[in-house]
């Protein structure tokens, strides 16, 4: 062990402190035997010099001696990554809890290490005769160097001192059961118990953990009794607090000269006073910690408490007479306060012990000079002092890595530590210059035949972090192992769970599937959602596995990465923890044997390509040397550096040789370093080996995917998963086709803010299947970097409002397109609607920013409108960009042909999933507007957000998204006709691959979610074409054929103008079940419905109330219901807004996300404002003029509104009582169908001429308006024209006023198209 440096305060002296407080607990408190001693006789019949009795050893009521045996087995598989176990049960705890971690504090993350070791003493004491070590063993945990706390016991009083109750103890329980689970290389019955709440490892837990440690919270904290006696017997309000701070800092001069400074008492005093008054240590945690800090950061050493503690209790005595009662639990509770105290004292004190050894090490083998290493010592402890950690410098890394890997108890390869390459990045901070440091890492250890081994540090997890940056891969190079339905995986096993996990991000493996597909690497730095990169080409090197004399062995396919780049392990150096390390050393041969003979099972195909009859006895033996002797020739052939295990049994001895002359013994796990193929031939077989940690280490981490982060939860990371795109195998991926070059990369991303334009590229993304096109949304094309390499990128998005992008569009700017050259072709799709003034603009803002940077449109831009032919646009446009990719994709592609199955899950369960914006929220009123006699409906719905999150937080004019719900009736009509149970749980999958089928909602999901949520079951013109295919393919009935075939011609044959209103096919049936219900010969499924019924999609409505005035605890919207009279008195209603009518307050409640809006109430409450509204648009006004009698407003306000008559007219009595309070200084109404007269609201602005003038000349005014577009246009022609004839100015002056006031933010509209005659069937179902 190296020496202490006199920088620092020896260990020895640290542990003393803590061991005197609990010493006081134990002793001078209380006085009394602690049960949970381990060493009680009645509770351990085999303590120090018990005889052994097979019999004492007896089975307790809740676990038996072969639970305990089952329990040791398991610790002892752990105990070789107990790292890895420490951080895992931690940070579990900390998922299921997320607040202990401000609970615990500077415990964090040294709490790790205290759970484990409390643990192994645990384990240890269920046989203490089996604990007299032999050989290769792990040995007590608690007799480390510098193990803060030794017993059980104490342990026990620790984690009741920072608030382990019943509720935590049961957090840790099951954290450590899964925890356990995640152990490597467990036997699959002790896998199975960790995962049983009630194994023999959770009663274990129960049992000794638990309920041992909860028997010592009287020991620690104040019983109710004994907080009623100190509030009764003892107040501060007797004591001065200035001459109680005075005469305790004269007391400690005159007793211990130099125990602390005036300042150190102040602050000491003051943490004690704050606990004092309450008797409450846990709800002034926080200030402890702080106060405990500030007190670190004055050197207050903590040697120091236990004596400044008995000198408080002096002093205070002297205030107020203290019986001995009375002074027990005032001591009790001022050693638990300076317990927490003195914890940022103690973490600094153990932080430069570690970092004196550390660098005592580095002068002693560098040989630096005295002065150096004092200099040295000195920084680290000044900085230490102020930051709580330190910076190592380039060559304290670039060793410490080295030394690291010369202390690796695993590893065999050691002789060749002091050549490790490092690369000291530490200043490299964001997730795409890190990857590319990555790719440089991979080249660099193989661009020499004989490689190298490499190291590249990121920078350190951070004091108080929980992570630091973590790579979700355990290597850099890591191949997927996908899931299969029959439960086998294709790839490696190993890696199944973050395949998934990593597909559910995003990534959309190649087409077709092989065993031997590389992951992308998933990095996760603090506080942000974690990124995927796919690593280049150039970085990787591949070996493919053949036999030096089978030709046949060719046949299995088999290949490996050239170098194994761990990115698992933490660089423990010094006391700083860096996690984000990529490493690599060389293979040896027997590791991927193992791996392809273990994982992938390759040993019945080696039998058959080597004629081994699998009776014989050796058979394995055999094989697995000739799949050794297969990997070891493949690296020769390649010129890759590879050991063999002969080879690095004797490099190994040479290593302990060397490392002798310099002093130094050589940690080795025996099962480890020894090579699995040899046996007793192999040099190291016979030589004894001592396994013992040392440091620098390399230790391993907890997989970070497990856990939560940035936009997931580990609720959800169990059981969710993500569809992704299924590809059937490739054909030919070498040919050429169109303008477009094979084999391309193909990313498809897509803008879409109801689902329309998402389902448009997940078709396109199917008729592309063979090229395994990239799909995604622009906002995670962007965060990824998934624009650059690609050498196609067709974009699909829709225009928002009035001329925005998609919400999941909005981070996409033309530095997105910073690695977008000439060498890129594109495409873009753009729907919109023609009845806004900015049709499809954003699509055509792309459009023009991929032309800017110089890529190749595939094709032209092509627009869509939703009211006038869409579906067939898109249908041209993808035809038209696959036959330039290839055009033999178009010959054969057969949308709508049994494209998905079915499977009805048993005994499973499926919870509704919308997009992760929406919250579900209770109606709390639902009530007509309009006055009797009305033929219209308009209805004002309150919804409840008390007690939401951040999420419902809205401004005044924003707008909030509804997903609405189909009729639970016509729901149950359909599943009768699809005969099928709506409460059943299904999974879809793709037709052509088996796998999961990729569609716009997750799974699995039962029926009634995916009819009654996820789907529109209206029929649409846009889906017609392929409707009438799939009802056509599945009518049994010659007569229904021959009708709906005649349908098909007429729908092909009508032009965009007429549409297929000219046959009256969506007034006629409406919906699919009344289609369906029309031909009862119609044998549909729901799979066969998956393939033309439209995704539902949110409807927004503008919100009506303010958010000041109910303080954002509720939220209103304005609906005016949607209902058409088709022949024979049939009701068409719109899907949401009848939906909304439905709705039973303090019943029902209702999905909504909020939007944000500009729509938005000027800054200065006494800024005038014009606001014109017919009909509901004047919900978001009413919303205005709600905060401007909640803040009462003093600016002048005015308000034109129409309707058709009076009965119609909406907030009517509202509007006129606002009039009479002063909130509206002017309210003018516009009646269309008042006793024949038909007057707009342009029209009374009109009459209003010299009143709307003079509210223009003033250059504060706001303007507002809200309603459908034309009637915005209208208004605004009405307003210019004024301007010009009361202003004497020409059209010129009045539209350069106008656009002024729009530049500045003062006029501003929220408008919506309003279409007539054959266009209107879209806008009324919807």
């Amino acid at each position: 062990m190296i020496q202490q440096t006199k920088q620092g305060i020896p260990f020895r002296k640290i542990k003393q402190s803590v061991d005197t407080i609990v010493n006081l607990w134990k002793g001078q408190v209380l006085r009394k035997k602690i049960e949970i001693d381990e060493a009680s006789p009645t509770k351990c019949p085999f303590a120090s010099g018990a005889i052994y009795n097979p019999h004492a050893f007896t089975e307790s009521a809740n676990t038996s001696k072969t639970d305990h045996v089952l329990v040791k087995d398991a610790w002892n598989k752990a105990l070789p990554w107990v790292t890895m176990l420490g951080e895992c049960l931690v940070q579990r705890m900390l998922d299921r809890q997320p607040k202990l971690f401000d609970q615990w504090g500077p415990y964090f993350p040294a709490i790790e290490n205290y759970l484990v070791v409390m643990i192994d003493v645990a384990v240890r004491a269920l046989n203490p005769f089996t604990e007299v070590i032999a050989r290769e063993a792990y040995g007590p945990m608690c007799q480390k160097p510098h193990q803060r706390y030794t017993t059980f016991e104490g342990f026990a009083l620790l984690f009741c001192a920072i608030g382990f109750d019943a509720k935590v103890w049961a957090i840790a329980k099951e954290s450590f059961c899964w925890a356990i689970a995640q152990t490597p290389l467990l036997e699959d019955l002790e896998r199975q118990d960790a995962m049983d709440s009630d194994g023999a490892l959770s009663r274990f837990f129960q049992e000794a953990i638990v309920e041992r440690a909860l028997a010592a919270s009287d020991l620690v904290c104040l019983a109710a009794a004994e907080v009623s006696q100190l509030q009764a017997k003892f107040s501060l309000g007797k004591v001065d607090p200035a001459l109680l701070r005075a005469k305790f800092f004269q007391s400690s001069c005159k007793a211990v000269p130099g125990l602390m400074s005036k300042e150190h008492s102040i602050l000491y005093v003051n943490a004690l006073e704050t606990v004092l008054k309450t008797g409450n240590i846990f709800d002034n945690t926080e200030k402890l910690y702080q106060l405990g800090e500030l007190l670190a950061s004055k050197s207050f050493a903590s040697t120091s408490y236990p004596q400044a503690n008995q000198l408080f209790i002096k002093t205070l005595s002297s205030f107020i007479r203290l019986t001995p009662s009375l002074e027990a639990i005032v001591l009790k509770l001022v050693n638990h306060a300076t317990l927490l105290l003195m914890q940022p004292q103690v973490r600094n004190e153990e932080l430069f012990r570690e970092a004196c050894e550390w660098l005592n090490q580095c002068g002693d083998e560098l040989k630096w000079s005295e002065s150096k290493l004092q200099s040295r010592l000195a920084e680290v402890k000044t900085s230490i002092l102020e930051s709580k950690t330190y910076s190592h410098s380039t060559e304290e890394i670039e060793y410490g890595a080295q030394v690291a890997w010369r202390n690796s108890s695993k590893c065999v390869g050691r002789i060749a530590w002091s050549t490790l390459k490092v690369f000291d990045k530490r200043h490299v901070t964001t997730a795409s210059d890190m990857f590319k440091e990555c790719e440089n890492h991979l080249r660099v250890a193989t661009a020499k035949p004989s490689m190298e081994a490499v190291m590249t540090v990121f920078s350190p997890r951070k004091p108080d972090e929980r992570w630091g940056p973590r790579f979700w891969n355990a290597q850099l190079v890591r191949f997927a192992g996908y899931e299969q339905p029959d439960g086998t995986v294709l790839g490696d096993p190993a890696n199944k769970e973050i395949t998934a996990h990593i597909m559910k991000l995003g990534w959309t493996p190649p087409a077709p599937r092989t065993a031997f597909d590389a992951l992308p690497v998933v990095l996760e730095l603090p506080g942000q959602a974690p990124v995927m990169h796919e690593l280049s080409k150039d970085s990787l090197v591949w070996v493919d596995i053949e036999h030096p004399t089978n030709i046949n062995f060719k046949d299995l396919n088999l290949r490996w990465c050239a170098v194994p780049a761990i990115t698992g392990f933490n660089l423990s150096l010094g006391g700083i923890d860096y996690v984000c390390c990529p490493f690599n050393g060389w293979f040896m041969e027997t590791e991927i044997t193992r791996n392809l003979w273990e994982r992938y099972q390759v040993g019945p195909e080696m039998a058959g390509i080597f004629g081994l009859d699998t009776s014989d006895l050796y058979w394995k033996d055999i094989a697995f040397v000739e799949l050794s002797k297969a990997v070891l020739h493949s690296f020769q052939k390649a010129k890759l550096s590879m050991l063999d295990h002969v080879s690095s049994c004797s490099q190994f001895r040479t290593h302990i040789e060397r490392e002798r002359e310099a002093g130094r013994e050589v940690p080795a796990q025996w099962s480890w370093v020894v090579p699995s193929m040899g046996g007793a031939l192999n040099s190291l077989w016979h030589r004894e080996m001592r396994e013992f940690t040392m440091y620098p280490q390399y230790e391993y981490c907890a997989e970070r995917f497990h856990f939560q982060g940035v936009g997931r939860s580990f609720e959800l990371e169990e059981t969710e998963m993500v569809a992704q795109p299924q590809l059937p195998p490739s054909q030919d991926l070498e040919k050429t086709g169109g303008s477009v070059q094979q084999s391309i990369r193909i990313l498809i991303m897509y803008g879409s803010e109801t689902g329309t334009c998402q389902n448009y590229a997940i078709r396109l993304s199917r008729m592309l299947m063979p090229y395994a096109p990239n799909i995604m949304t622009i906002n995670a094309a962007v965060e990824s970097n998934s624009l650059s390499n690609q050498d196609a990128v067709i974009v699909v998005t829709s225009t928002f409002g009035a001329g925005s992008c998609p919400s999941n569009a909005s981070k996409f700017t033309s530095e997105a397109l910073a690695d977008v050259g000439t060498d890129t072709k594109f495409a873009v799709f753009a729907a919109g609607s023609a009845m806004y003034p900015d049709f499809c603009l954003f699509g055509k803002t792309v459009f023009g920013m991929f032309e800017e940077k110089g890529a190749e449109p595939i094709c032209g831009l092509v627009l869509g409108d939703e009211l006038k032919g869409q579906t067939a646009a898109f249908e041209a446009f993808s035809r038209q960009v696959v036959e330039l990719i290839d055009p033999s994709l178009v010959a054969t592609e057969q949308m709508g042909n049994g494209l998905f199955k079915v499977l009805v899950l048993e005994c499973s369960t499926a919870s509704t999933q919308l997009p992760g914006e929406f919250h579900l929220v209770p109606v709390i009123d639902n009530h007509e507007l309009l006055r009797e006699g009305s033929s219209k409906s308009v209805r004002e719905l309150c919804f409840d957000l008390e007690g939401s999150n951040e999420w419902c937080k809205y401004e005044t004019g924003d707008h909030v998204k509804v997903w609405p719900m189909n009729n639970s009736e016509a729901v149950s009509q359909l599943c009768n006709l699809l005969d099928i149970d709506k409460s059943a749980v299904v999974d879809v999958l793709d037709a052509q691959t088996n796998d999961r089928a990729l569609l716009p909602f997750k799974l699995p999901a039962t029926v009634a979610d995916i009819l009654g949520t996820y789907l529109d079951l209206n029929l649409r013109s846009r889906m017609l074409p392929a409707f009438l295919e799939v009802m056509f393919r599945t009518a049994n009935s010659n007569i229904t054929r021959e009708t709906i075939r005649v349908m098909i011609e007429h729908v092909a044959s009508e032009n965009d103008e007429t549409g297929v209103k000219t046959m009256g096919l969506v007034d006629r049936y409406i919906t699919v079940h009344g289609f369906l219900q029309s031909f009862p010969s119609i044998k549909a499924t729901i799979a066969d419905l998956l393939e033309v019924l439209l995704p539902q999609k949110p409807r927004h409505y503008s919100i009506s109330s303010s958010n000041k005035a109910t303080r954002t605890q509720q939220l209103s919207i304005t609906v005016a219901i949607v209902e058409d009279t088709l022949s024979g008195n049939r009701i068409r209603g719109g899907v949401c807004s009848s939906y909304l009518k439905r709705l039973v307050p303090y019943h029902d409640s209702v999905w909504i996300a909020i939007s944000k809006s500009s729509f938005r109430m000027p800054a200065k409450l006494d800024t005038p404002i014009l606001m014109v509204a017919p009909g509901t648009g004047i919900s978001p006004m009413y919303g205005f003029l709600q905060e401007k009698a909640h803040v009462s407003s003093s600016g002048p306000a005015t308000l034109y509104s129409g309707s058709r008559n009076r009965n119609d007219l909406i907030y009517g009595k509202e509007l006129r009582e606002y009039l009479s309070s002063g909130v509206l200084d002017r309210f003018y109404v516009a009646y269309s169908r008042n006793e024949g007269k038909k007057e707009y609201v342009q029209d009374l602005i009109q009459v209003h001429a010299s009143h709307i003038a003079g509210l223009f000349s003033d250059p504060k005014l706001h303007y507002y308006v809200c309603g459908d577009a034309q009637m915005a246009d209208d208004v605004e022609n009405t307003i210019t024209r004024i301007l010009i004839e009361e202003n004497n100015w020409e059209k010129r002056d009045a539209a350069d006023f106008v656009n002024q006031m729009k530049r500045e933010g003062r006029w501003q509209s929220e408008t919506w198209g309003v279409v007539k005659g054959k266009q209107q069937e879209e806008l009324k179902l919807g």
